[in-house]
């Protein structure tokens, strides 16, 4: 609890990040595309939600933990903390978005190749940790064509259970939001 401003974020945390997958991609593609769809709502209808009430969804994912944050103003609290819910809960992958988000990571996956920092990157972990450790293992363009949508409906079933979710709760903290919680 701290700061003036009527601002609030909810940091959702699983242990959901690389070291956990059994394939190359699976976390990451499994976190960036848990807003792309739930059984209630399209991406589109997500966004516009977030947005509408000038909130903003922040998704990413380490090698060892899978972090969804939700930064929303507290008086909206009560609107935006249900889509946060819904994704988490309810994410179905629909299939033109996850060929979409495959298509353009790929893409993406080119273009970085070509620059110094990003191959610089790659090896030093490939080095430090070895090709065969979850830390130190490169993708290629071809690990993107291999990626199944059902082995990511497979992955968020198994790492996104409200059971392993750690809650961090920052900015301006009332008793509202810990009973919304």
């Amino acid at each position: 609890d701290a700061g003036t401003q009527n601002l609030v974020r909810i940091e959702l945390i699983f242990p959901a990040g690389v070291w956990h997958q059994s394939s190359l991609l699976l976390a990451s593609t499994a976190n960036a595309m848990l807003n792309e769809g739930t059984s209630k709502h399209t991406s589109e209808e997500i966004a516009e939600k977030i947005d509408y009430y000038g909130a903003f969804l922040e998704i990413e994912c380490g090698k060892d933990l899978a972090y969804i944050s939700l930064y929303t103003l507290n008086k909206h609290l009560e609107n935006t903390l249900p889509v946060l819910e819904e994704i988490v809960k309810n994410s179905i992958y629909p299939e033109s978005e996850f060929n979409t988000y495959l298509q353009n990571r790929k893409q993406r996956f080119i273009v970085n190749n070509e620059k110094v920092g990003f191959v610089a990157s790659k090896k030093f972990n490939e080095m430090l940790f070895g090709n065969d450790h979850p830390y130190g293992h490169n993708i290629t363009s071809n690990d993107f064509d291999l990626l199944k949508r059902e082995d990511v409906i497979d992955f968020y079933d198994r790492f996104y259970k409200l059971s392993t979710c750690r809650i961090i709760a920052s900015g301006k903290i009332t008793d509202d939001l810990i009973g919304l919680l």
